[in-house]
């Protein structure tokens, strides 16, 4: 089986003046299907609190061993916890809330590479409430060392002139790429 995108963590901070309501990333760890070492979803597109283009096989939340990555139970930092969602084709994406004026967000996420099919991903910031709205910020091709996780962050600041929702967008890019938590 092949796999395209792993996410284990996702976490947006948001700071900015007078921001009333900062966005929460639900699910941000991947760890709320709860499986056993070396288990995963069906790959049908459904993640918890996450939304996918995918109706057939394409992505879905696996629990990695050693086969796939340096380390498992936990995952190798800075993963956290033991799963992560793995992208084989399509986007998944959330919609994290009204997007507020003069504010910075940023956000961080561990992106791995599997051992045995290691791959490539982007994520994006979206003003929208699903992955087809307008592109605020974009990632650049990130290509982890396979068997590992690395931290990849993406900035966007608004102005005072601003309407809609901010939505996170994840992409496969390659085989074998975990997205593991995403950190603040």
């Amino acid at each position: 089986m092949a796999f395209v995108g792993i996410i284990s963590c996702a976490c947006l901070t948001v700071m900015g003046l007078g921001v009333a309501n900062a966005q929460t990333v639900l699910n941000p760890s991947f760890e709320l299907d709860v499986l056993s070492p070396g288990g995963y979803t069906s790959g049908n597109g459904t993640v918890t609190d996450w939304s996918s283009t995918t109706t057939g096989f394409g992505n879905g939340i696996q629990y990695f061993t050693t086969d796939n990555f340096d380390s498992a139970s936990p995952l190798p930092a800075p993963a956290d916890g033991n799963q992560a969602l793995y992208i084989f084709a399509g986007d998944v994406y959330q919609d994290v809330g009204a997007l507020q004026s003069n504010t910075t967000y940023t956000l961080t996420l561990a992106l791995g590479s599997r051992l045995d099919q290691p791959g490539n991903g982007i994520f994006e910031l979206i003003n929208g409430i699903d992955n087809t709205g307008t592109v605020l910020a974009v990632s650049p091709t990130i290509t982890p060392t396979a068997g590992t996780f690395e931290l990849e962050t993406l900035t966007y600041s608004t102005g005072s002139d601003v309407s809609g929702d901010l939505t996170i967008d994840l992409e496969s890019g390659g085989l074998g790429r975990p997205f593991s938590t995403i950190f603040n």
